[in-house]
């Protein structure tokens, strides 16, 4: 019984693995209106009877293993000239009969007018709406050149930019090992700017696409306004089989360009461009009522384009600034005594008066909640910490780490005078000092000029 289980699953086994390998990618070619195009019927695709045609490999250095079983393997030479002499069978699968041209050299291709599950033997070739076989229609092709050579992209006169088509040429396609099927010749446009005369080709199917150059966008919010000076269809980063349709497009006021996705153009042209950063500045050090804390000064110093603020009495001297998601501090006793910072009352206070507990270096994320004991400087000792509120910190699903959200994320980039707060508490002998850092907040856009207001 044994040994029957184990030759079942080999069996199982082996009809799973050809089952995979039979079943594939075919052959996808897409030549446009030089290619075969999907008909209903094999009656419809007698048009093609007498046309002369060319078989064009994928971009493999020597075609792609389809190219190579089933076109080299019938017999059939690549970039050689043969006219369709019949076209026979039903709707469902027909025979191409085709002949070398200037010779009697026949080959015959069996051609699925539907998709097929299998792509081996006869069902390899298929014509669907999406893609077709690898003939290319050359004749036609090179009569046809003259009627798109001097063509105007996009077809608005008044459009900023004009694209010439100087050529029609057969562009091969990059080639990807994981796309082998796909990487055929396309028809494309050799167009040329007439201001310039820098040349850029352009997939020839895609040709109406151009006429979006030269598209205008404007936001009430801006200044400036952008231009579409160019259409390109790229494949996603994250999506190699899915083609997306983008516009590159120039800012009115510096020039610059930046590439974004057609079917949101409009919106996403102007993303970003109210960009900026909140910078705070220490505006107010309100020390402790303890008598005898006789005095305080307050300077500012710029370290590394970071300005850093400092404040020193009879007690401490500090050097802190606020950072993107914490304060950064160094703490230096200069009193006659040691003092301790005592972490379980220091207090964020953000800008619409809501109140955090603090955590500090060395503190685990998951425990920011827990008793923190408190860190003792010694006279004439320093502490470097860092004073980060907790109500800012989470666990990210996506990144699968803890984080931090910005320390200003509840302030308005348009108010000014928003105020941030850190309350550090330093016990010296029994007494608790609380010194309250108060941070002004200021929002410096990186483009100004491209505001309205």
């Amino acid at each position: 019984m044994t040994k029957f289980k184990i030759f079942l699953l080999l069996v199982i086994s082996f009809v799973g693995f050809t089952t995979n390998a039979l079943a594939g990618d075919h052959p996808e070619a897409n030549f446009g209106i030089y290619g075969i195009q999907h008909q209903s019927t094999v009656a419809d695709y007698q048009q093609y009877v007498g046309q002369v045609v060319e078989y064009l490999p994928s971009s493999q250095s020597n075609g792609s293993y389809d190219d190579e079983k089933c076109w080299l393997g019938a017999g059939g030479k690549y970039n050689t000239k043969y006219v369709i002499t019949k076209i026979s069978g039903n709707d469902k699968r027909m025979t191409f009969v085709l002949t070398e041209k200037g010779t009697k050299n026949k080959v015959k291709m069996v051609v699925n007018n539907q998709v097929e599950y299998y792509s081996y033997g006869k069902y390899t070739y298929c014509i669907t709406n999406t893609y077709s076989i690898p003939l290319f229609l050359s004749e036609k092709f090179e009569g046809d050149k003259a009627n798109y050579i001097g063509k105007i992209y996009p077809s608005n006169p008044d459009s900023p930019v004009k694209l010439e088509v100087t050529d029609i040429v057969m562009q091969p396609a990059e080639w990807n090992v994981s796309n082998s099927n796909r990487c055929y010749p396309k028809v494309c446009y050799v167009l040329t700017d007439k201001k310039d005369g820098k040349k850029v080709y352009y997939d020839a199917a895609n040709a109406n696409d151009l006429n979006a150059i030269g598209t205008v966008f404007t936001n009430p919010k801006y200044k400036c306004t952008y231009t579409v000076i160019n259409v390109e269809n790229k494949k996603e980063d994250y999506y190699p089989y899915k083609v997306s349709k983008y516009y590159t497009v120039k800012n009115s006021i510096d020039g610059r360009t930046k590439e974004v996705k057609a079917f949101n153009a409009k919106v996403e042209a102007f993303s970003g461009d109210d960009s900026g950063k909140f910078f705070a500045a220490l505006t107010k050090v309100e020390k402790p009522s303890n008598s005898a804390v006789r005095y305080g000064k307050t300077t500012s110093v710029t370290d590394k384009d970071i300005t850093k603020y400092s404040y020193e009495d009879n007690f401490i001297d500090i050097q802190i600034f606020a950072g993107s998601t914490q304060f950064n501090f160094v703490l230096k006793n200069v009193s006659d005594n040691t003092l301790k910072v005592v972490w379980n009352e220091a207090v964020f206070v953000d800008v619409d008066g809501s109140t955090s507990k603090i955590m500090h270096t060395g503190i685990k994320y998951s425990q920011r909640e827990a008793d923190q004991p408190a860190s003792t400087i010694i006279k004439g000792a320093k502490l470097e910490d860092l004073a980060a509120p907790t109500d800012k910190v989470y666990y990210s699903d996506v990144l699968k780490e803890w984080t931090s959200k910005s320390l200003y994320v509840n302030a308005n980039k348009k108010l000014e005078g928003q105020t941030i707060k850190l309350m550090l508490p330093i016990q010296v002998k029994d007494v608790v000092n609380e010194y309250i850092f108060e941070f002004t907040l200021s929002y410096v856009f990186n483009h100004p000029e491209y505001l309205a207001q």
